[in-house]
């Protein structure tokens, strides 16, 4: 089953997300949210743009995102196996 998907991938086509309408969508963690603003590939694992909130003391379980993942840390900090990012990295 193919499961690829797209979301505003098409970059020659100008797309505006107003992350601010949006709803918080559960993540395969059900303490982290998201508003996806881009993506190209599989659901949990393509290339993606998203706005996200972790609740406090959240984890997510290990996954990967082979063609790349954008993270800004705009409050409180975030952690991965290549380090720690605080706020506004």
């Amino acid at each position: 089953m193919d499961n690829h998907r797209s979301l505003n991938a098409d970059l020659r086509v100008r797309a505006v997300a107003r992350s601010g309408d949006m709803d918080g969508q559960p993540s395969p963690s059900p303490t982290v949210w998201r508003k996806r603003l881009y993506l190209d590939g599989p659901v949990e694992a393509g290339i993606v743009t998203s706005a996200v909130r972790y609740d406090p003391g959240a984890e997510s379980p290990h996954h990967t995102h082979p063609g790349g993942e954008e993270v800004f840390v705009l409050e409180g900090g975030f952690e991965d196996e290549f380090g720690a990012y605080p706020a506004r990295t």
